[in-house]
């Protein structure tokens, strides 16, 4: 997994076999840089799915929302961040 200094600005990581993934990390894409791991194992909670279209651009279900932070909610598709009306502040477009 790569250390959080690491993270490419922009981009989700996905972490494990693509047979059966573990996680999927990347930068809060609300401007606070703080690494975002999520689990996209099936037998843990909470837990996350992701899809990609043909051109490789991740889809992440469910929404991602922080609770401490930055406190912004928002969901990944077709590798674009939509913020939810609920987050925290006002963030960054794509």
């Amino acid at each position: 997994m790569p250390a959080p200094e690491e993270l490419p600005k922009g981009r989700a990581v996905v972490v494990g076999p693509p047979q059966r993934p573990k996680w999927v990390t990347f930068q809060c894409p609300s401007g606070c840089g703080t690494p975002l791991l999520l689990s996209l194992n099936p037998e843990r909670r909470p837990r996350w799915s992701i899809d990609r279209d043909w051109l490789g651009r991740p889809s992440i279900h469910p929404s991602v929302r922080r609770m401490d932070g930055c406190r912004c909610h928002f969901w990944m598709r077709g590798g674009r961040v939509e913020w939810c009306k609920d987050s925290g502040g006002i963030f960054p477009e794509n």
